[in-house]
């Protein structure tokens, strides 16, 4: 009978885990005409707008924005798309690299992780959810 009960809980366990998991998943994922405009704090955006999609299928595509061209794909051959997954609940693994998530809802994602170089300076990331180049509030 312990055995049963140890089991039920597990399961119970995994499945409510499993759920917070694709809950964070399903805020990174936009829509069609929504983007996640990256803002760095250890690196500049090189004066013009960065913003990713991240899709259901574990891949992220980087577009430019711009007034003449609105958004559209900044992917060639020296660019590729990244994979992402989230894990144990509050990790970002994005482009083989770990972030953490400090804070995540639906307009705004802000990560952390430490710079490649200097291991002592922690670097905040963020995503803003735009449309048409606008911010969402």
């Amino acid at each position: 009978m312990k055995k049963y009960k140890f089991l039920l809980v597990f399961l119970l366990v995994l499945s409510i885990s499993c759920t917070r998991k694709n809950k964070i998943e399903d805020i990174f994922i936009t829509s069609e005409n929504y983007y996640w405009q990256f803002n760095s704090e250890c690196q500049g955006a090189f004066g013009h707008s960065i913003n990713f999609k991240f899709d259901k299928d574990g891949l992220s595509h980087q577009y430019g924005f711009s007034v003449e061209k609105s958004y559209h794909s900044v992917e060639g051959e020296s660019l590729a798309p990244k994979k992402w997954f989230i894990k144990n609940d509050s990790i970002l693994s994005w482009d083989d690299m770990d972030y953490k998530i400090e804070h995540i809802d639906a307009t705004i994602i802000i990560l952390s992780r430490y710079h490649p170089i200097d291991k002592k300076q922690k670097c905040k990331i963020s995503f803003l959810k735009v449309v048409d180049g606008k911010l969402i509030n």
